[in-house]
């Protein structure tokens, strides 16, 4: 890497940073201080409390305690990791290699700086003061031969990010390639559930064969059956009082010897095990180092930390291999016979087939015609987007993790409560899509320039958006609403209810977000749904939305609760109550939704500009 080349891609981040600042205004600015400020904090008090944890309540402990508590924090940050990587599975470059290929320079640099700016990443800044203070901690409490934690911590987590980043750029490669597309989808889904469930099965496992042993189950009864014995003697007075109190108490001597030697044995077994999984698993290599350190045993520490480096190099080299291949077009023009297919150029035939009439000839009932236009091209580019795909991925993915632990689970939920889990489901779905929905402007970038130009009146373009997105919600919605009914199956009326239950939901989300996209747009980095500037009032605006949402949908809930009162008032079950009212909110929320759709557009006609302004805006 050319370190001039580097500084000089180091300063033009710098420069992109202040510039996004500058343009976000003073507000934007103090909001992003203030919520720096807090993350400070909150990494302060972490590391403060791991310190003073290592340094005082480990001081004594054992090598398998040390090894638990480092396989908990292990897994807390992985899961947490997990989180934010579902959240935004295609990665994102802050610089853009494709801009620097026609200069003089190495890409390295600019790989390296998109790198680390990844980094920042809230959860690894809590967990990795956590862990450094930890590491600290027991440093100062066990002696310097603790200090191996360190290279090992970093080596972990250079190997934990190295993998995402490569993973992500991977993914990304993978989704350039339409006829990839579906299928890695498909894939990614399954892998990520099997992850998931890995402890779930490993948990079964051990509980079926706990079941099957039966062996306390033994040692209860002959147990009894010698204490029946000894009372047996005292009637027949074969034995005194005293007598019959000393054998007692001996039977429940050895009965807690016995019971302290299994629990010993039991403990021993699972540490066994545990070990052996640390040892051979890579995740665990870094609880593994950390307990062996205390047992003064420095060898797998220094082993762990240089397989975390070889990992975390390797991923690094890999993904820097991956981004120029995609950048340089590798992927799109294929190899072989489709890159040959897609060099010439076809000529027409007499028997060439006229060409289908395309999605925007369609007709849409009961709208304006300038809507219909909206809503099918709004229909027609979430389609091709392959990153509106990806956001797809997360309510697939945690309606197939209910579906696996339904299954699994032999409890049955009471009849009222299976239209609030599918409730509960719905919202869920509504909130993973709120990042294209509350940012409808923000999505079409420069595109909005049409909607300015355009003669239409402002709330039919709404109307339009609303519309183009509906399918997606829906399809959606009434698959989860399909997956309850067959894991815990509703009554006929609950049924139905949940369905306008779905309905009346969109249209209090829409007015929500056609609010935020006015108010609060975003500009988004093309191929991606990552914010191409850092303005923070919008994003806090956004998550201001989120957290109103459910409070705005909690009263479609009130149909349920005025069905059971009625059915303890008048001990008549089986009325379709909730239906009804469920249908009476419907029948109000609609009016309601077309009259906040009159008055949005006429905000919108106001704020059109500035949100040209916002939308079009590049690093």
């Amino acid at each position: 890497m050319n370190w001039q080349h580097f500084r000089a891609f180091l300063w033009l981040r710098w420069r992109i940073r202040l510039n996004q600042l500058r343009r976000g205004g003073v507000a934007n600015i103090v909001v992003l201080i203030l919520l720096l400020l807090l993350l400070l904090f909150g990494g302060v008090v972490f590391f403060a409390g791991s310190l003073l944890l290592g340094l005082f309540a480990l001081r004594n402990t054992e090598a398998v305690q040390v090894l638990y508590l480092w396989d908990a924090i292990v897994a807390g940050f992985l899961f947490f990791w997990l989180i934010v990587l579902l959240t935004d599975l295609q990665r994102t470059d802050v610089l853009t290699i494709d801009k620097f290929l026609h200069l003089p320079v190495s890409p390295t640099g600019v790989f390296v700086i998109n790198y680390l700016s990844s980094l920042i990443n809230v959860t690894l800044i809590l967990f990795a003061s956590a862990m450094f203070g930890l590491a600290l901690g027991l440093i100062l409490s066990r002696g310097l031969g603790m200090i191996l934690l360190f290279p090992l911590l970093v080596a972990f987590f250079l190997a934990v990010t190295a993998l995402t980043y490569q993973f992500q750029g991977w993914l990304a490669s993978l989704m350039t390639n339409p006829r990839r597309r579906r299928t890695i989808i498909v894939w990614i889904t399954a892998g990520l559930i099997l992850i998931v469930q890995i402890p779930n099965l490993v948990n079964l496992t051990l509980s079926r064969s706990t079941q099957e042993s039966g062996s306390e189950d033994i040692q209860t009864r002959d147990i009894q059956i010698r204490l029946d014995q000894v009372r047996q003697e005292l009637n027949e007075r074969k034995i005194t009082q005293d007598e019959f109190v000393q054998r007692q108490q001996e039977i429940y001597r050895e009965k807690d010897k016995t019971e302290e030697e299994k629990r010993k044995s039991d403990r021993e077994a699972i540490n066994r095990i545990a070990w052996i999984v640390n040892a051979w698993f890579p995740l665990g290599w870094l609880p593994y180092g950390a307990a062996k350190l205390i047992a003064q045993d420095y060898l797998p520490a220094l082993l762990g930390t240089l397989a975390f480096g070889l990992i975390g190099m390797l991923s690094l080299w890999r993904g820097y291999r991956t981004t120029l291949r995609v950048y340089t077009g590798q992927y799109t023009l294929g190899t072989g016979s489709l890159r040959q297919e897609q060099a010439e150029v076809k000529k027409p035939t007499a028997t060439s087939r006229v060409a289908k009439p395309g999605l925007l000839t369609k007709q849409l009932p009961w709208m304006p015609e300038q809507s219909q236009a909206v809503a099918l091209s709004t229909m027609m580019s979430l389609w091709r987007a392959p990153e509106v795909k990806m956001i797809f991925l997360s309510p697939v993915i945690l309606g197939a993790l209910f579906l696996m632990f339904s299954l699994q689970s032999k409890s049955e939920p009471h009849e009222l409560f299976r239209p609030i889990i599918a409730f509960g489901a719905i919202t869920m779905i509504f909130l993973t899509i709120t990042q294209l929905a509350a940012n409808q402007f923000g999505i079409d970038r420069a595109g909005f320039r049409v909607f300015v130009l355009c003669p239409a009146p402002r709330w039919q373009i709404l109307l339009g958006k609303n519309m183009g997105l509906a399918l997606i919600p829906m399809i959606l919605g009434l698959l989860g609403i399909l997956m309850i009914q067959f894991v815990y199956p509703m009554r006929w009326d609950h049924y139905l209810y949940c369905c306008i239950l779905l309905v009346s939901l969109y249209l209090v989300y829409c007015m929500i977000t056609n609010w935020l996209s006015i108010f609060a747009p975003i500009p988004i980095a093309q191929g991606s749904f990552k914010p191409a500037g850092v303005r923070v009032i919008p994003v806090v605006l956004n998550m201001l939305g989120v957290l109103v949402m459910p409070m705005l949908f909690a009263p479609f809930l009130l149909p349920l609760a005025v069905e059971q009162l009625v059915e303890e008032v008048t001990s008549l079950s089986g009325l379709p109550t909730a239906l009804g009212l469920s249908f009476v909110l419907f029948v109000l929320t609609f009016p309601l939704y077309l009259l906040m759709l009159h008055w949005q557009g006429n905000v919108l006609q106001e704020r059109e500009m500035a949100i040209l302004k916002v939308v079009t805006s590049k690093e």
